[in-house]
C-alpha cells in the first residue's frame, strides 16, 4: 500500500484522485472498513496507464474550394519528452471537432469571413482526455474565388423593334447576374455595362439584314463572372 487517498461523492459514486508525475505508474486496489476498524479483502486491482502528451501539430495551412475550407497539418513525431513514436489517436480542432486524420473540412463558411483554427494532437480520447498543447493560430479570411457554370445557351426571337433573347431560369435557385455579349463580329464582341439579372434581354440595337453575335456570361455575387456560351 502506498498510502490513503481522500474520497469524494459524486452522482451517487466515489472518486479518488491521485496527483502522479506524467511518467509515474501505480497499481490501484480498494477495501471497505467497518466502524471497529475491520478491513474487507482487497478489491480487483487496476494500472494506472503513464502516457505522455504529443507534441503539438505543426504547419497548419488551408486551400478554400467555393464555400469550404481544408485544413491540413504535419503531425507530431515526438512526445513531449523527446521519446518517440508519439501516441497518437486522432486531432481535436478548435477544442470541438475530433479527426482521425490530419486534415479537417471546415462547411459552409460565409464569403469575406476571418476564421481563426488551432489544433491538438489526442493521445487519448477517453477520460482523463490526454491534448498536446495548443498548435499555432491559424486566421483565414474565406473568399469565393469560384466561378458559375456557363448559362445554357440562349434563344433568339426577332421582334420588330430588336432581338429578344430568351434563356430557361437556372434550377439551383442560386443567386446570379449575366454579362451580354454582342457585335455585327464575332471577334469584336462588346461586354455589356450592366449587369443582366433576367431570363429575357431585348436588344433593340440591331440593325436588319446585318448578322449579329451575342455570347452570354454568369456571374455571382462577389462578382466572378464564369466561362461565356458559345
Amino acid at each position: 500500500e502506498v498510502g490513503d487517498l481522500i474520497g469524494s461523492r459524486n452522482r451517487g459514486k466515489f472518486e479518488w484522485r491521485d496527483e502522479l508525475n506524467l511518467s509515474e505508474s501505480c497499481n490501484y486496489g480498494l477495501r471497505t472498513v467497518d466502524l471497529n476498524g475491520g478491513r474487507s479483502i482487497l478489491s480487483n486491482t487496476v494500472r494506472s496507464e503513464p502516457i505522455l502528451p504529443a507534441k503539438s501539430p505543426t504547419n497548419l495551412a488551408f486551400k478554400i474550394l467555393g464555400r469550404r475550407i481544408i485544413l491540413n497539418w504535419t503531425p507530431p513525431v515526438e512526445n513531449i519528452d523527446g521519446s518517440r513514436p508519439p501516441r497518437i489517436v486522432g486531432y481535436l480542432v478548435n477544442s470541438q471537432y475530433f479527426v482521425s486524420r490530419p486534415e479537417f473540412v471546415d462547411e459552409p463558411v460565409q464569403v469575406e469571413k476571418k476564421l481563426s483554427y488551432i489544433v491538438q494532437t489526442v493521445s487519448r480520447r477517453h477520460q482523463p482526455v490526454i491534448l498536446s498543447n495548443p498548435s499555432k493560430t491559424l486566421s483565414v479570411i474565406s473568399q469565393d474565388t469560384f466561378s458559375p457554370n456557363t448559362p445554357k445557351k440562349p434563344s433568339t426571337v426577332s421582334i420588330k423593334n430588336g432581338v429578344q433573347l430568351r434563356r430557361d431560369a437556372d434550377k439551383d435557385n442560386v443567386p446570379r447576374r449575366y454579362y451580354i455579349y454582342r457585335a455585327s463580329h464575332p471577334g469584336r464582341l462588346e461586354k455589356s455595362l450592366a449587369l443582366i439579372t433576367i431570363s429575357n434581354y431585348l436588344d433593340e440595337s440591331v440593325m436588319v439584314g446585318r448578322a449579329h453575335f451575342c455570347r452570354v456570361s454568369a456571374a455571382d455575387i462577389t462578382e466572378n463572372e464564369g466561362v461565356r456560351t458559345e
